[in-house]
């Protein structure tokens, strides 16, 4: 239920800012031209933003209402409220000079709830898949790979055209894609996907599973559009696959190791290029601040990316044995400690988004541990 209620108040949230709201002097005139955008789609990346949105609010939206209803009344209420809640909010941006009211945003978010409905409604088939999938002791570190995939592959667009496939492999030979820190984050975040597919898989997974996982990911990149695999990334993949084979595999301490490096990974990317100000910043105090501007496609991308790394990173410090509320904590801590430097720092923007972020990915997680023991109790009881 309090997973559901804050998927609302983020989704109003994004929706509504940076709630500027003003009088406008024909009401009737306004909303006509806002049934006269019907159709009249931007580019790629509002149209997934807009599909993404509301897949959350579906899945929670299902789950919430099915343990004490039939499917026949659950699937038409969440996709009624769905609905509503998307014209509500497109017709409050009429409102907001900031923002731009459009029926066809509506729609969209109306499909990204079908779709929601549809994953939710598909994992609960039947009792024991749903606690399994869903509710999981691999529920999270899968949520986690997910994220991953998704940063990785969008706008999730394939393309045959020539010029794309050539555009998508030059990085590669250039020298100036070459990025150290970048090369290090890759190589972890591959190592942690490599840990997370063992775990599951309950194996050390050969050498030639592991290169084919990568050479699949660079293919699929190249032919994404808008995507490409630099110098930065190739170099990463093979260090991890060489780390991996020479050592990871065999430590018994991998989770210590990966949290490590991760910790390290992040206070590098956080402080690059580590050119320091002639002045110093204000912390932007408003969480999201920098995800309601600029590119939907790139704000997406980046939230997928940090949620995997703050993801990753809390459940690295449970399989070292960490309370559940000291990963967080420590999480925070971090990503604290990094806003507090990047004031310092040129070309970066100070806020508490990183912070809330990790606080919103503990909750979930507090969520989905909770929902685990409810539905074993259940199991047991039947």
């Amino acid at each position: 239920m309090y997973l559901f209620l804050l998927i609302v108040f983020l989704i109003s949230y994004g929706s509504l800012y940076p709630f500027d709201f003003v009088q406008i002097g024909n009401d009737a005139f306004a909303i006509k031209e806002f049934f006269q955008t019907w159709g009249t789609y931007t580019h790629r990346g509002d149209i997934l933003a807009n599909l993404l949105l509301f897949v959350p609010f579906g899945v929670t939206g299902v789950q919430m209402l099915l343990p004490k209803n039939n499917h026949i009344l659950v699937i038409p209420f969440v996709l009624v409220l769905g609905l509503c809640l998307a014209i509500v909010l497109q017709f409050g941006q009429i409102y907001l000079p900031s923002r731009d009211a459009n029926l066809s945003d509506a729609v969209l978010n109306f499909v990204g709830t079908i779709i929601g409905v549809f994953i939710a409604i598909s994992l609960n088939t039947n009792r024991t898949s749903f606690a399994g999938v869903i509710y999981g002791n691999d529920s999270f570190p899968m949520l986690i790979l997910f994220s991953w995939m998704a940063y990785r592959l969008m706008p999730f667009v394939p393309s045959i055209d020539l010029q794309q496939l050539k555009n998508g492999i030059k990085p590669i030979f250039l020298f100036s894609t070459w990025e150290l820190v970048r090369i290090f984050h890759d190589a972890i975040s591959w190592l942690v996907v490599f840990y997370i597919l063992c775990r599951h898989k309950q194996k050390n997974l050969s050498m030639p599973y592991l290169s084919r996982l990568i050479f699949c990911c660079f293919i699929l990149e190249v032919i994404i559009v808008d995507n490409s695999v630099s110098m930065s990334n190739a170099v990463g993949g093979i260090l991890a696959l060489v780390s991996w084979w020479a050592f990871f595999s065999y430590t018994k301490k991998l989770p210590v190791w990966l949290a490590t490096m991760m910790v390290v990974v992040l206070f590098a990317s956080g402080f690059s290029p580590y050119q320091q100000s002639d002045t110093t910043q204000d912390i932007q105090l408003i969480p999201f601040y920098g995800f309601l501007g600029g590119s939907m496609l790139v704000n997406t991308a980046s939230f997928l990316e940090k949620f995997f790394l703050y993801g990753a990173l809390i459940w690295l410090f449970q399989g070292v044995g960490l309370k559940f509320y000291w990963a967080i904590l420590i999480t925070v801590g971090v990503t604290v400690c990094i806003e507090v430097g990047q004031i310092f720092l040129v070309g970066h923007l100070a806020e508490v988004t990183d912070p809330f972020l990790v606080l919103l990915i503990g909750s979930l997680i507090a969520t989905l541990q909770r929902k685990t023991r409810v539905l074993s109790d259940i199991e047991v009881f039947l």
